[in-house]
């Protein structure tokens, strides 16, 4: 999987490239090429609760 900074242009590689949004990461999914597949962005910590 590639790291892109801009899914814009990995958006366009192919007609049968899909963006989904999961876990606060954008990425791009091809079925039928497994090359196109790339990722932009960082999954947001969950912050803990501090116990006292």
């Amino acid at each position: 999987m590639q790291c892109v900074s801009s899914i814009g242009s990995a958006k366009r590689r192919s007609t049968t490239c899909q963006v989904v949004r999961r876990r606060g990461r954008v990425y791009v999914i091809d079925p039928r090429n497994a090359r196109n597949k790339a990722r932009q962005g960082r999954a947001h910590q969950r912050r803990l609760k501090k116990r006292y």
